[in-house]
């Protein structure tokens, strides 16, 4: 048996999304700017944990999607590409 970890980083999930949906109004939008820039959709990011899942063979591994340099990138990026996520959940 072969144990590691997975850090997905920020996914939009129902859970997420009716967390967000009760939130007043001025928390609501100071999160949706958070979210559009670094939150993924489920079918973005699972297939890449799954794939990373099935070629890891040894314990102790560690399979992050959400890296500190892709963090760094999507806010420079953010300063010129304005991602809308949450708009497409209806937020």
């Amino acid at each position: 048996m072969q144990l590691g970890s997975l850090s997905p980083g920020m996914v939009i999930t129902d859970f997420i999304l009716d967390k967000m949906r009760n939130q007043p109004r001025e928390k609501l939008e100071a999160n949706k700017k958070i979210f559009n820039v670094l939150a993924d959709r489920v079918e973005t990011v699972a297939p890449f944990l799954v794939e990373s899942i099935l070629k890891n063979n040894k314990s102790g591994t560690k399979i992050v999607w959400l890296t500190p340099a892709k963090v760094i990138f999507r806010f420079l990026k953010s300063v010129f590409t304005k991602r809308d996520l949450m708009s497409e959940f209806g937020i």
